[in-house]
């Protein structure tokens, strides 16, 4: 949806062609996104891609892609989905909608 592969986030560029191209796709999920849901406009999508060692297997062997949700409304501090307020389930439902294109 975000008309970018895989493959262009593994491939070495160096850390701003990454980071620009994670900021692109966080934007137009966000964008998707708020076509459906207006009720807190200040929410944003934040994709991201990172090591973490000590997460449970198989996610603890290279680069996992991570979705959260920034409000800007509380100075854009972001949760994880299961963090999140009942109308914000909504939100992050909507995300994954578009995100694995179901909808």
């Amino acid at each position: 949806m975000a008309d970018i592969t895989i493959a262009d986030f593994t491939r070495s560029g160096g850390y701003e062609q990454l980071k620009a191209k994670i900021e692109g796709v966080s934007i137009s999920l966000t964008d998707q996104i708020m076509e459906f849901w207006k009720q807190n406009e200040d929410m944003e999508v934040e994709v991201d891609i990172k090591t973490d060692p000590d997460d449970e297997a198989p996610f603890n062997n290279g680069p996992n892609l991570y979705l959260r949700i920034k409000n800007r409304r509380h100075r854009g501090v972001s949760t994880p989905f299961q963090q999140r307020s009942r109308g914000s389930l909504v939100f992050s439902f909507l995300v994954w909608l578009i995100v694995f294109n179901i909808s």
